[in-house]
């Protein structure tokens, strides 16, 4: 976990922002920003897995939503051409 965020301090970097987009490890960023001083996270996931989304998911980002390094929802929307979930499943997911 932090061979990235030394690399970003050895090139000057103050700031990072890790961002996730699927279901595996949604808590990685959120993990990888408390042990980290100098990285914030954004969560969330992409329409592809809006299928994936039940109520332990929902539960879920809510708790890491909460998490005080935590300062931005990532992955956020629709995606009607190429996405396996329908516009409609995607809308649900939105809306919870």
């Amino acid at each position: 976990m932090g061979e990235v965020p030394q690399q970003a301090r050895d090139i000057g970097m103050t700031v990072i922002l890790a961002s996730n987009f699927d279901l595996p490890n949604p808590g990685m960023q959120a993990q990888m920003a408390a042990a980290e001083k100098e990285v914030y996270a954004a969560i969330g996931l992409h329409p592809w897995v809006a299928t994936t989304i039940n109520e332990d998911t929902y539960q879920g980002f809510l708790a890491l939503a909460r998490q005080p390094k935590v300062v931005a929802l990532s992955e956020l929307g629709l995606d009607a051409p190429r996405s396996p979930a329908s516009i409609e499943v995607q809308l649900q997911a939105l809306s919870q």
